[in-house]
């Protein structure tokens, strides 16, 4: 099993996060839906966890919630990152539900973010296999 970490990291801004897909070709269908909760609707308010979702390394006063209205881009809510700022770039993390991999075939991910100061920070994307360990790191991406 495998699972993507986002990295959301430098300086202080705070992040919305909503409609994550990762599509494949699990069991050689396409287009299938791999993560679980994507739409971050399944919200647990008794302690502030989106259902399957794991929240990593909240440091420094940056921390994870639940995001509403405008700031939600399809449905009631998205996933809300403070980045409370001076933290290293895995100070923040948020990690997908596991989802099963096939050596060699190609995923592609998909997600609408929105940061309250755009161009301001960088969200860094990873790997880590069922033993936690890192397997690849992706390119920055600009959030706008």
């Amino acid at each position: 099993m495998t699972r993507i970490l986002l990295d959301i990291w430098c300086t202080s801004n705070t992040y919305y996060l909503d409609d994550m897909s990762l599509r494949g070709l699990r069991g050689g269908a396409a287009n299938c839906q791999l993560l679980d909760n994507g739409d971050f609707e399944m919200y647990n308010p008794a302690d502030s966890t989106f259902n399957s979702w794991t929240y990593f390394n909240q440091n420094g006063g940056s921390s994870f919630g639940v995001a509403t209205g405008d700031n939600a881009y399809d449905g009631n809510s998205a996933l809300r990152a403070i980045n409370a700022g001076g933290i290293a770039r895995w100070g923040l993390q948020v990690g997908t539900p596991a989802f099963p991999t096939v050596n060699g075939q190609t995923a592609t991910l998909n997600m609408w973010i929105k940061a309250r100061v755009p161009n301001a920070n960088f969200i860094q994307f990873s790997t880590r296999d069922g033993n936690a360990a890192v397997e690849g790191q992706y390119t920055n991406s600009p959030a706008g």
